[in-house]
């Protein structure tokens, strides 16, 4: 029998109740590897680190000491000297997608893509032609170069990378249209401008002639590029055969940007930063710097780039770094549960996030602009994690959601891509062997991770009224804690529950996520106009099923906003407010 959420009103609370086996499934998580804890007089003490500040403070931990039982307040946080600001402006680009379509039935024709992105995702960025594949792209061909290339006078042979496996899989797909300008054009434009375009370019087998070709073939599809990524993952040792230092990538980069920008004067710059501190030095296998060998390319990419481009200021500028932060499994060769996959990704975000933030900034400078071009629940450096079930089920989904939350409190990330489109959305079943656009009467179908960005959709003024939206982060007042053992590494703690505000041109929208097995109960709430829930499917946490639920807050439910909201495990949470709810 299909599980159903259901709200029962009382006259002090207001609960979610779900199936009884929910419980039974949820009582298995974390608990080997979790402990809680709640913070006390001591930790709200510790708080009071400014003596302009002390009242506010010690006002603020006689709320906590008061809420250390079972109720939780959300408030907006103190304002101290180094947290100046309370709330900046969004960036509408943060809900892109990095389409890729190696495999599978899905096109840039099939005539239900645009809607499935826009309307119903609420996809405001594409990334094309993708990833990996944008280094080997030949526009001439519309496939990925693949035989001996004279790049720089120098020959080439490309056996070390992956462009023959992938053109394998294009041919032998079911659709003809993966890598064609006119079927992306054509998608684009069904689009009707809700959509942009972050194109990737080839500065791998291909000089800036390439990009004026690439430039010029969009432009007769009446495509606009908004953002350019100079490459992809050029970092990476595998490309030095191509790129052999970053200072050639710097010369390459003042040469394909301003073929880029006679063409598109306002799109904006962006070059490739290598990945290494968000990745290797926190829950990768080779996470000790070394002074040389193999990764000492990836590591020391960084502060080298950002001496070179600083060498070219005078003739090329750009506008933002990019990076790609896959949330990780654990340690390489142990391949991990769902659980566990959930909880090492938890804690790789919680531990590595904001660090490689601010490494960022420090390297580049605060000018410069974050965009997260490729993010998403593990890697790929084996085929079981690859194909793990993990990446397509509901609490990835939940995962990708913190992270949309946490990544949006950052005002320097301007755009961002989940992985991938081939993960969200799929055909639905026919009987036979059809092939090429026969396929293209066949409906679409959404999958659970595709509500990872359409629970935000509403929240981009691209997506609404073309209106800011400004975003705060909440402090929870007495929240619990969860430690998890991560691996290799150190425990780390976990906030039971964080909140965000967003504040749009029409109302306040309040987002509460609860990320582990037991209920939050959060008091002194104003009452909502409406909420949406988004909770686990028929098949519970561990499936690939969910149920997004919005309704209207009756008037007679005042009570029990004010007196207690309970929160179920593993849900999130968003209320619809009038503007002004925090002021």
């Amino acid at each position: 029998m299909k599980r159903k959420t259901t709200w029962k009103i009382s006259h002090t609370k207001l609960h979610i109740f779900f199936a009884p086996h929910f419980f039974l499934t949820v009582s298995m998580f974390l608990l080997p590897c979790c402990s809680e804890t709640r913070p006390g007089k001591a930790a709200a003490a510790a708080e009071s680190t400014t003596s302009s500040f002390s009242s506010s403070l010690a006002k603020r931990a006689a709320e906590e000491e008061a809420c250390s039982g079972d109720w939780v307040r959300v408030v907006r946080p103190t304002v101290t000297p180094a947290t100046t600001k309370r709330k900046h402006r969004m960036s509408d680009a943060l809900f892109g997608i990095n389409a890729q379509f190696f495999t599978g039935p899905i096109d840039y024709a099939h005539p239900k893509l645009a809607d499935a992105c826009v309307e119903e995702l609420g996809c405001t960025v594409i990334r094309w032609p993708g990833g990996t594949g944008a280094n080997g792209y030949n526009i001439f061909e519309e496939k990925l170069d693949e035989e001996t290339m004279v790049i720089g006078g120098k020959e080439i042979a490309m056996e070390n990378v992956k462009f023959q496996r992938l053109n394998e899989c294009i041919a032998r797909s079911k659709t003809d249209g993966k890598y064609k300008v006119k079927d992306f054009g054509t998608f684009y434009n069904r689009c009707k401008g809700k959509i942009v375009v972050s194109l990737v370019l080839n500065v791998c087998t291909r000089d800036e002639t390439h990009t004026r070709a690439v430039c010029e073939r969009l432009k007769q599809e009446n495509v606009n590029v908004a953002f350019c990524e100079i490459g992809n993952e050029v970092y990476f040792p595998a490309y030095a055969q191509f790129i052999d230092a970053v200072e050639e990538y710097a010369e390459r980069c003042d040469k394909h940007a301003k073929m880029v920008k006679f063409f598109y004067p306002k799109c904006k710059i962006g070059v490739v930063a290598s990945s290494a501190f968000w990745s290797d030095e926190s829950f990768l296998d080779n996470d000790k710097i070394s002074s040389k060998g193999k990764n000492d390319r990836k590591e020391t990419w960084n502060a080298r780039l950002a001496k070179a481009l600083a060498r070219k200021s005078g003739t090329f500028s750009y506008d933002a770094v990019v990076i790609h932060t896959y949330g990780s499994p654990g340690r390489h060769g142990v391949h991990p549960t769902d659980l566990e996959f959930y909880a090492h990704s938890l804690s790789h975000l919680e531990l590595q996030f904001a660090k490689t933030m601010k490494h960022l900034n420090d390297t580049f400078g605060e000018d410069k602009k974050v965009w997260i071009t490729e993010y998403g629940c593990g890697g790929f450096y084996d085929e079981k994690i690859r194909n793990h079930p993990f990446k397509k089920s509901y609490l990835a989904t939940l995962y990708v959601m913190e992270f949309l939350r946490r990544m949006s409190a950052h005002e320097c990330v301007e755009m961002a891509n989940m992985h991938s489109l081939n993960q969200m959305i799929d055909v639905e079943k026919r009987k036979g062997n059809a092939k090429s656009r026969e396929y293209h009467d066949i409906g679409i179908k959404r999958t659970v991770f595709s509500h990872a960005i359409a629970f935000f959709k509403d929240l981009s003024g691209i997506s609404t009224d073309g209106g800011a939206t400004e975003i705060s982060e909440l402090s929870i007042i007495g929240a619990s804690k969860k430690t998890i053992l991560s691996g290799k590494f150190a425990p780390c703690t976990h906030k039971h529950t964080n909140a965000t505000l967003f504040e749009t041109a029409n109302n306040d929208v309040l987002l509460i996520m609860n990320l582990f097995d037991t209920e939050q109960k959060i008091r002194d709430l104003k009452k909502p106009m409406y909420m949406e829930t988004f909770s686990a499917g028929k098949d519970g946490v561990h499936g690939n099923s969910a149920e997004i639920v919005k309704r209207e807050i009756k008037d007679g439910e005042k009570e029990s906003f004010e007196e207690g909201f309970v929160i179920g495990p593993y849900t999130a949470v968003k209320l619809y407010y009038a503007s002004g709810l925090f002021e």
